[in-house]
């Protein structure tokens, strides 16, 4: 996720936001969701408070939610770009 933070710093800066890692309980929080990654499926033993599982979930919820939509618009922008070259190429 960290290296994924990096990319999207670039091209989806409000991805950030949403695990924004600026105090040290949101970069526990990032962390805790790399350990997850990794641990949760190799570990038999890693656990997730009731409370952090919530948080996590509603912040991943708002990631997907948010990379639907910034790919919807670039998606969109890249349909109107490629109709005005057609327009242009046919004037």
């Amino acid at each position: 996720f960290k290296a994924l933070k990096q990319i999207t710093r670039r091209v989806a800066p409000a991805l950030n936001e949403v695990l924004p890692a600026n105090t040290t309980e949101e970069q526990r929080l990032l962390q805790l969701l790399e350990d997850a990654y990794i641990n949760g499926r190799y570990a038999n033993d890693f656990e997730v408070s009731e409370a952090d599982f919530q948080t996590l979930n509603h912040r991943v919820e708002k990631l997907l939610s948010l990379s639907r939509e910034i790919f919807n618009n670039r998606l969109e922008s890249l349909h109107h770009k490629e109709q005005h070259l057609l327009e242009s190429s046919h004037a």
